[in-house]
């Protein structure tokens, strides 16, 4: 080294590793000597455009690939594991699940339950629901908060592979413990309740009730055939208890906003294991039951209220089990206190449905005049606009539907003219049918004149303003309705002071309180 110094133009670079050092200092003690060390701020540029680089613009799977850097034990592995990163979400996960599995005993168990739980529910999961349906061990018939895991432990034991919401906490990314938990004992015993008061204390003591009652049948839907078999004894059993049956339906009556009606413990006690398997589109079990009982009492069965299976069935749109109920002569006129099967799948929107009432059950679509309202207004309820046009087509009339409604006395007229004077346009526009309303104007349904008036003088455009309906209002003006039309009090569509007659709007609330709303459990 001495002679080489002597060489002005030589610029030399040694490098070694750290073990070298106290050699390294003793023979260059005197020469110039730069330690070269990365700083934080080096190695946190270095990482973030490794991840970068194969993150793939996707920030889930740089999550990961630094939580599998940040568990490598040893600096040189953390270097192997960002020279060796994979772009693919695949590897990612599969890399992840495994450090899922190969956690501790229990918390490797925990981990891969709370991933089924997330992955397969029907909606992010809060983390108390998550927690309360965790603690419910197999065989379990009563719940035990020593099994609940902390929240700590859960974000643990999901290895990142869960996304949180901080605000919600929720989790996004099961199986049938749904009935497993529906099924403890404290709802067997006791059955629903009798006030809104002790529902809402049994939802807060049971945090998971509202999910599991809500979406049990959603999960039994998924199970493959071998599942199915292996999960029919549960079901089965589930089903032929009436204080089971009972809680079930009130929670998720009550979860989905109906009224007291449909929560009321009478009510919720005369619901069949038929009606819950229609309700949940549980085909293969609604035909185990009726091969075991298809007498009429079964196959018909009313409610308190007089909901029958097919109105459960016709709801929610489960064309194949409603053919299934008629093929066992289920009869779809049997009304409750909204109306039959008709009219619970118009007012839902179900198309299938109601051409496989008209069809196979031969049911007229715009029935007869003992009912208070036909199937057309029911498609109003929710703005429906292919269900009515589906009616439309399939021979009901507007005006034909309008007068037999008045007719049946429902204001206590028998002349076929409304005590309002209102046409059909005006009862679309009053319950904010805005699509309805652009299906009467493309079929040329409507009245000759759009702003035709009824009592009061009032407009179809009157009672869309006056309850604030602006996409009917939109659709109204666009088909040329007079926004300046004066009613009898000189009031125009876009008068602040534009109201309902009093006598409408107790039409209307007269017609909406006892009714079940649009089916969406």
């Amino acid at each position: 080294m001495a002679s080489l110094t002597r060489l002005g133009a030589l610029r030399a670079l040694l490098t070694g590793r750290p073990h070298i050092q106290d050699d390294i200092t003793r023979h260059f003690q005197q020469f110039l000597q730069l330690e070269i060390r990365a700083g934080e701020d080096d190695l946190r540029e270095y990482v973030y455009h490794e991840l970068d680089r194969y993150g793939v613009c996707m920030f889930l799977l740089s999550v990961l690939q630094l939580r599998t850097v940040v568990d490598a034990p040893t600096i040189g592995e953390m270097q192997e594991i960002l020279a060796a990163l994979y772009n693919s979400p695949s590897q990612a996960y599969l890399t992840t699940l495994s450090r899922v599995q190969n956690l501790p005993g229990s918390r490797s168990k925990l981990g891969m339950s709370i991933l089924q739980w997330v992955c397969y529910s029907e909606r992010p999961l809060e983390f108390q629901e998550l927690r309360d349906i965790l603690s419910i061990q197999d065989g379990q018939t009563k719940r035990d908060d020593r099994y609940k895991p902390s929240l700590t432990v859960i974000l643990e034991c999901y290895q990142g592979l869960v996304l949180v919401d901080k605000e919600s906490k929720t989790g996004r990314l099961a199986h049938y413990t749904c009935l497993e938990y529906l099924s403890l004992d404290v709802f067997q015993l006791s059955g629903p309740l009798d006030s809104w008061w002790g529902i809402q204390k049994r939802i807060d003591d049971y945090p998971c009730l509202p999910y599991a009652a809500c979406n049990w049948h959603a999960h039994v839907r998924k199970l493959d055939a071998d599942h199915h078999l292996e999960a029919e004894e549960v079901i089965m059993l589930f089903l032929s208890s009436q204080t089971l049956r009972g809680t079930t339906e009130q929670i998720s009556s009550c979860s989905e906003g109906y009224g007291w009606q449909y929560c009321q413990s009478e009510e919720c006690l005369t619901i069949t294991g038929l009606h819950l398997a229609c309700w949940g589109g549980l085909e293969k079990i609604v035909a185990k039951l009726l091969a075991e009982n298809s007498c009429p009492s079964v196959v018909n069965a009313r409610s308190y209220i007089g909901s029958t299976p097919i109105a459960y069935a016709a709801g929610p749109g489960y064309e194949k089990i409603v053919q299934i109920l008629l093929a066992h002569e289920s009869d779809p006129y049997i009304e409750n206190t909204y109306g039959n099967a008709m009219h619970c799948t118009a007012e839902a929107g179900r198309v299938d449905v109601i051409r496989v009432l008209v069809q196979q059950a031969g049911m007229a679509p715009g029935l007869d005049q003992q009912y208070s309202r036909l199937p057309v207004e029911c498609t109003l309820d929710h703005d429906h606009a292919e269900a009515f046009r589906t009616l439309i087509d399939l021979g009901a009339s507007v005006h034909e539907s309008w007068e037999r409604t008045t007719n049946s006395g429902l204001n206590g007229h028998g002349d076929g003219t409304h005590e309002l004077g209102m046409t059909f346009l005006h009862l679309a526009a009053q319950n904010g049918a805005a699509n309805v309303i652009n299906v009467i104007i493309e079929e040329n349904l409507m009245p000759d004149d759009i702003d035709a008036r009824c009592a009061h003088g009032t407009t179809a455009l009157h009672l869309a303003a006056g309850q604030s309906r602006i996409e009917a209002m939109i659709a109204l003006l666009e088909a040329g309705a007079d926004e300046c039309a004066d009613d009898d009090c000189g009031r125009t569509p876009k008068d602040p002071k534009t109201l309902f007659p009093v006598s409408t709007r107790e039409w209307s609330s007269e017609n909406s309180t006892n009714r079940r709303r649009l089916p969406a459990k």
